[in-house]
């Protein structure tokens, strides 16, 4: 019987806008005039039209509104998932799984993560419908990590990371379980919101070392409770984190304070 003590979600972001007078905006779904007051945003700043929402294709990854304008089209996965083009250049492939891992566990060691070992891990790149499987409650439509451990087999940790996700966004979740596995591993526990809080640093820590918008706008939404649930105590961590370092979160997780 396994035991399930780690989830990363992750919401898609659209946000509604309202239009200023004279001003031209494009659709950029069907590329008609927006004469509607009223419109939406992606996390990219691109406008649609308020009636897409519910017929448009959204990124799993990055928020974006897939269209050939914007995107150069993009892709359906049997479980439901759609992916763009932009993203799919550089999606996570197995043959690439080593070297995240490696690279990974190297940033957390920088920062005072020092008990994880390579041959303890075991990553598998499932679909959302094999996820389904592993964690049957509400959260699974948002759902893309989440890290196994066998008590017969404690040595051993699983970690099921949902494919197709770009390389970046990959090692960031990964990081994510890695730090649970380190709660884990010395035993810590911690209130659930508090713990998923700690380890959304980790994600952190991985796209903090990315300067693109893509990882900026994933940083957003790590303190963004419309798309983080946990997002008030993390935020209060990450500002630990700056004052401090990694190092002194990791090191007094146990006794920190958030109300």
């Amino acid at each position: 019987m396994f035991k399930i003590f780690n989830l990363y979600i992750l919401f898609i972001l659209i946000t509604p806008t309202v239009a200023e007078e004279n001003n031209f905006i494009s659709c950029s779904i069907c590329e008609n005039h927006i004469k509607d007051k009223e419109y939406y945003v992606d996390a990219w700043g691109n406008p649609f039209h308020m009636y897409h929402k519910k017929i448009g294709q959204f990124c799993e990854c990055c928020s974006r509104i897939i269209s050939q304008k914007i995107t150069n089209g993009g892709y359906k996965l049997i479980d439901g998932r759609h992916i763009c083009s932009l993203c799919d250049a550089s999606i996570i492939r197995s043959s690439d799984i080593e070297n995240s891992l490696k690279k990974v566990i190297q940033t957390l060691k920088q920062n005072g993560v020092t008990n994880i070992q390579i041959d303890e891990i075991k990553i598998e790149l499932i679909d959302r419908l094999k996820m389904s499987e592993y964690y049957k409650f509400e959260e699974i439509e948002h759902l893309k990590g989440l890290t196994k451990v066998n008590p017969n087999e404690s040595k051993i940790f699983k970690v099921y990371i949902l494919s197709n996700l770009p390389k970046v966004q990959f090692e960031a979740i990964l990081a994510h379980e890695l730090l649970h596995v380190w709660l884990f591993k010395k035993n810590i526990k911690l209130d659930k919101s508090i713990m998923e809080a700690f380890c959304n640093l980790g994600s952190y820590l991985i796209y903090s070392l990315n300067d693109t918008k893509f990882s900026k706008i994933h940083l957003m939404s790590l303190e963004n409770s419309n798309t983080n649930p946990d997002a008030y105590k993390y935020s209060i961590l990450k500002s630990m984190l700056e004052k401090n370092s990694f190092k002194y979160i990791i090191n007094n997780i146990e006794t920190i304070d958030i109300k």
